[in-house]
């Protein structure tokens, strides 16, 4: 059996009493009916705004794991229309040449994008990391140097302790 991608080849009824080209008329009836759906990036990363606050640390390292994500994914669907008259199959077996050629182009910039993508992903991955190396590298030269002021302000008060009076 040659399959075409249509349901009735992926899923097979021996009901009697199901129609199943009535079932699949009407379904294909209603999603025709239906504008086709168009994935929107934006939902899929994480707004602060809507979800509650984040600290810019927090809030880099949620944009960088949504970048991790999405950065290789191609949101480009077929956006034909199940016909679901003889009219629209007929349409449909138009246009699906010009929209596969279309698709074709799309696909090849698409793919470009993906390597910018990645190249940027990959980028800011590295400089996400050398700014926590760096930040942890201040933080350990803040905690010396408040150590190195303690010890002077001591230094300081015991000179000032053993200095003779007259000479304040």
């Amino acid at each position: 059996m040659e399959h075409t991608g249509d349901l009735e080849d992926i899923i097979e009824i021996r009901d009697p009493e199901i129609n199943v080209a009535e079932i699949m008329a009407r379904i294909r009836e209603n999603l025709g009916k239906r504008e086709p759906l168009a994935v929107e990036v934006d939902s899929l990363v994480f707004d602060p705004g809507l979800g509650g606050f984040l600290s810019l640390e927090a809030g880099l390292k949620q944009s960088l794991q949504q970048v991790g994500l999405t950065y290789d994914k191609i949101y480009v669907g077929d956006q034909l229309r199940i016909p679901t008259t003889f009219k629209e199959r007929l349409v449909n077996a138009l246009r699906r040449p010009l929209h596969q050629l279309v698709r074709f182009y799309a696909d090849l910039l698409s793919s470009k994008q993906v390597v910018f993508n990645s190249a940027t992903s990959s980028a800011l991955a590295h400089l996400a990391r050398q700014t926590e190396r760096d930040r942890k590298n201040t933080d350990a030269e803040i905690e010396r140097l408040r150590r190195e002021v303690a010890e002077l302000r001591q230094t300081i008060e015991q000179l000032r302790c053993r200095r003779p009076r007259g000479h304040q």
